[in-house]
């Protein structure tokens, strides 16, 4: 996900915010985490995007969601998301924010397209040569799509590696159609 103009303000004052106050580590790993559970029940983004519902019952939800350790600078900040009716850009602001996080570490984040799922040994594996190949630390999100029928389909920066099943044979289908004529 590409962050907008408000994902980098938002995202960019966190990152600023966590570093200043030597808790950069510990936010990452809570925003992963919040953001893991926003993507997996649309019921606590439509109760912290009502309108309908009073702040305090909002921030209550927050403070359950995120347990007694987490941090206060990331506790604060997604009240002021919810305070401010931002809370619907979060994974746009999240986007940001690890995107910052990842350019600080050297990491540039890519997908593998797979007809199946791949194993974790295999996406692991599948990092370590693209990191060899191109010269960085890559990390991959694992994606199945059943359209390019097998093979896969890398996609890191600017760079696209198109060995699936389905490239293949078109391109064997052009082939064949161009010496028939």
């Amino acid at each position: 996900m590409i962050a907008s103009p408000l994902g980098r303000i938002y995202g960019t004052a966190l990152f600023q915010l966590a570093q200043e106050k030597s808790v950069l580590p510990q936010v990452t790993e809570e925003f992963e985490s919040f953001a893991a559970a926003w993507r997996a029940e649309p019921r606590l983004q439509a109760y912290l995007g009502s309108p309908n519902m009073l702040l305090e019952d909002k921030l209550a939800l927050i403070e359950k969601c995120l347990g007694a350790s987490a941090s206060s600078l990331f506790r604060n900040f997604l009240g002021v998301l919810v305070d401010k009716a931002r809370i619907d850009h979060l994974m746009e602001i999240h986007a940001a924010f690890r995107s910052l996080v990842d350019d600080m570490q050297g990491i540039v984040r890519g997908t593998a397209r797979t007809a199946v799922p791949m194993g974790d040994g295999l996406v692991h594996d599948a990092e370590a040569l693209l990191s060899k190949q191109l010269g960085k630390r890559i990390t991959l999100d694992a994606i199945t799509d059943p359209a390019i029928l097998g093979g896969v389909v890398f996609k890191v920066q600017d760079r696209l590696i198109d060995a699936s099943l389905r490239t293949q044979l078109g391109l064997l289908r052009d082939r064949l159609l161009s010496q028939g004529n």
